[in-house]
């Protein structure tokens, strides 16, 4: 049971990753960055609205800690909402919200 703002802290931070998009919404492309404690494999993917995979930005590729940014241009995709879902071997994971407007 989680019993004071210090219990919640400790369980978000144990089994999720900041993961951010700027600028948002964007057009043409925006930059996502994320934070990792320690080195991992990662796979970044992007689904749209249906939760269709649109885009694979990395996909169990190998990262030392500390801070990460990649640019994504999807210049084939229509405007939109899409989910970005970032995932750990450590079993953690991120999620962001971005929005294209063409």
């Amino acid at each position: 049971m989680l019993s004071s703002s210090a219990d919640i802290d400790e369980f978000r931070d144990k089994d999720y990753l900041t993961v951010n998009s700027y600028p948002n919404p964007f057009n043409p492309s925006t930059n996502i960055s994320f934070d990792l404690e320690t080195a991992t494999k990662a796979s970044l993917i992007i689904y749209d609205l249906k939760g269709n995979s649109v885009a694979v930005i990395f996909d169990n590729k190998y990262f030392e800690k500390g801070h990460h940014d990649f640019r994504w241009d999807p210049q084939e995709l229509p405007s939109g909402v899409y989910f970005g879902l970032l995932k750990s071997d450590e079993k953690r994971h991120g999620a962001l919200r971005m929005l294209l407007l063409k």
